[in-house]
């Protein structure tokens, strides 16, 4: 091909046009979904792909795997929209050929600004439509094999969705060991042998997602938010009094949980516990009542089924009492219940500030700049982390 490039499109009556329109270097699947030999074939002659799509969204919808295929042969995307109505045979028609290059060349984009601008909309105030917008971007990113272009692509999704890069690399973490099982599993079932080991990452590669993973996991909330939620969805109403200090005032669970996370501005890294959160939230600030029946009824069907699965005990206590043996229950001990959770979210996010003060304290060190502010600082939180402790009675890490 003349230029190191190559445009797709559907049909051959597009390709004829561009031709005629002074594009040459331009293929078309012929009407078909593009297939693994179509891209490999192009491959011969240039990584670089551009996708040409016209202005129907719902048939742009449903040939959005061409662009997974592509990123799995490790090619580079990039794709041109062309306006409402139009397609490459139309809009090659109307303008020069001086006019189409420039077409061409100013409206490709990577393929997660494509995505997100085409999604983004449907999914405008819905946080959990928007996590799954999120989550198929990152799985798409999954599709690269290369390790760099994938670290790079993720942090733009992070500063184009504005969604922590930490969070976005745990979740693509996952959908790679899910590909890596899955690989084992065919490979094993083919084979009839052993399980494969998955082959592994260059060794810097490697240690540097160890790190991270280690890093996020750390600061990962996932597990607290989870407790909690789940105890607003079964004690929301409820009275507890906590068994020291002065106050011994009854104080109801979500009251309890909604202003302690409000003080100290604890925001929920999963989607829907922060959906469920801010449902339990609104319903405080109008001051409703709670009912389990109604308050699942207003929840989005996907909420809804996480909800349900936190209120449906996992296992059931045995009638000890008809042996005369006394088990406590969770309802009974509420006060512990309600308080653990809060108190480790707290505290790690305590943990994550310590941190960060302390790399700040090194690195003025390195700088020979004052320290003293920083220092105050990082007494006050571990002050903080020791009264902590107190509710939770477990032991810092210095």
């Amino acid at each position: 091909m003349a230029q190191d490039g190559c445009y797709l499109v559907e049909g051959y009556t597009d390709v004829i046009s561009m031709h005629q329109a002074g594009i040459e270097n331009v293929v078309a699947s012929s009407g078909t979904a593009l297939t693994v030999e179509q891209i490999r074939l192009i491959d011969r002659y240039t990584r670089n792909i551009t996708v040409l799509y016209d202005g129907d969204p719902a048939g742009i919808k449903a040939s959005l795997r061409g662009i997974d295929l592509i990123l799995e042969e490790g090619m580079n995307v990039r794709v041109v929209l062309f306006p409402d109505g139009e397609d490459p045979d139309s809009y090659s028609s109307k303008v020069s050929t001086e006019e189409l290059k420039v077409f061409l060349k100013e409206q490709a984009v990577d393929f997660i600004t494509f995505k997100t601008k085409l999604l983004l909309a449907d999914s405008a105030g819905d946080p959990i439509k928007k996590a799954a917008l999120i989550r198929d971007i990152v799985e798409t990113i999954a599709k690269i094999p290369d390790a760099i272009t994938r670290a790079a692509y993720l942090k733009h999704t992070s500063v184009l969705m504005e969604m922590g890069e930490s969070v976005l690399l745990n979740e693509l973490n996952k959908i790679l060991r899910k590909q890596v099982r899955k690989a084992g599993e065919e490979s094993f079932q083919q084979e009839g042998s052993g399980p494969v080991q998955p082959v592994p990452q260059d060794p810097l590669t490697a240690a540097l997602a160890d790190e991270q993973e280690e890093v996020s996991d750390e600061f990962n909330t996932f597990t607290q938010e989870e407790e909690i939620i789940r105890i607003m969805l079964l004690y929301a109403d409820h009275n507890f009094t906590i068994p020291f200090g002065a106050d011994q005032t009854p104080t109801r669970v979500k009251d309890f949980i909604i202003s302690h996370l409000r003080d100290d501005g604890i925001h929920f890294s999963n989607e829907v516990y922060a959906g469920i959160l801010a449902e339990f939230s609104v319903q405080l600030d109008e001051g409703l009542p709670y009912n389990e029946q109604d308050f699942l009824q207003q929840l989005a069907p996907e909420i809804k089924n996480t909800a349900i699965s936190l209120m449906t005990p996992s296992y059931e206590l045995a009638k000890w009492s008809e042996h005369h043996i006394e088990v406590r229950r969770e309802s009974d001990q509420l006060h512990k219940t309600v308080i653990d959770p809060v108190m480790y979210i707290k505290k790690k996010q305590l943990t994550k500030i310590r941190e960060e003060l302390r790399a700040e304290l090194k690195a003025r060190e390195m700088a020979q700049i004052s320290i003293d502010d920083i220092m105050l600082e990082i007494k006050k939180v571990e002050e903080l982390q020791v009264f902590l402790n107190s509710f939770t009675n477990t032991v810092i890490q210095k």
